[in-house]
Order: C-alpha cells, then structure tokens, then sequence
C-alpha cells in the first residue's frame, strides 16, 4: 500500500514537471505570436476530451469569453485567432450551437474584413446544421455583399 502511494506521489511529481517545463516552452514561444489570452486554448479535439462530458456548457463558456475578448479594440492581433476560436474550439465542442457560426462570421466579415472568412464558418455551419435556415439567409447576404449574385441565390434556396 505505502508503494503505491509513493509511486503515486512519484507519478504526480513528474507530471508536474513536465506541465511547469511545456508552460516555460509555452510562454517563451508564445510571447512574441500569440497573446496570453489565447496561449492556452487547445483545439476542439483537446477540449472535448477536457470537457469530461459537458462540452455544450464548456462552449457556451467559450462563446462568453469570445464575446468580451473580441469586444477589447486595444488588441490589433485578435483578428488572428478567430478560425482558432470559433471554427476550431467552440463548434468544434458543440456542433449545433449556432449563435457561434453567426457572431464569428459577423466578426470576421465586418470587423476583420474577411468575408470569405466568413462564407467558410456559415460553411461549416450549414454543414452540420443542414435546416438551420438563418445561417443560409446570412450567408447569402455576405454573398450578396460581395456582388456573387449565383452565390447568394444558392444560399437563399436552401
């Protein structure tokens, strides 16, 4: 019994070892690429595996933070991260939740300048929310901004 406590205490110890050691590496890379507020969000894949079950409540999380973060005009960088954050973590953790598709597109259409940007994440939207008829109708209208007239019509008869 005492050895499987020390081999316990051993295991913990080593774990946190390389833990401090990957966050070291982690800051010291990440200093000058990405900004600390983002140095942490692992991918959809990670992040469902962290979620122990709860991956609608840990992307609605998500979705709150995203809000205040894209809403500080100070970071000229956040541009960046949008694929990483709503097509690579919050959809990726709840596939359904559609409010996400919608604001990420609107940031990276109107804020970010990136409507192709955009077409992608309603993309990915209607991909797997196939009746969902508010991300077509939006889609279309970003066609429809880009004079790709085709394109909007496709999106608005779906």
């Amino acid at each position: 019994m005492i050895r499987r406590g020390l081999a316990l205490v051993g295991l913990i110890a080593v774990l946190a070892g390389i833990v401090l050691g990957a966050r070291a590496r982690l800051e010291a890379a990440g200093e000058e690429r990405i900004p600390p507020s983002l140095l942490y969000l692992p991918k959809g894949p990670f992040l469902r595996a962290l979620a122990l079950g709860q991956e609608e409540t840990l992307a609605d999380l998500l979705y709150i933070w995203s809000i205040q973060y894209y809403s500080n005009y100070d970071d000229t960088s956040r541009y960046d991260y949008l694929d990483q954050v709503f097509a690579g973590a919050i959809t990726e953790l709840d596939p359904r939740y559609v409010e996400p598709y919608l604001v990420g597109a609107l940031i990276m259409s109107m804020e970010a300048k990136e409507p192709e940007r955009a077409l992608r994440l309603f993309d990915k939207g209607l991909e797997r929310n196939p009746d969902n008829w508010e991300l077509a109708y939006w889609a279309g209208w970003e066609c429809y901004g880009l004079r790709n007239y085709a394109c909007a019509r496709d999106y608005w008869a779906r």
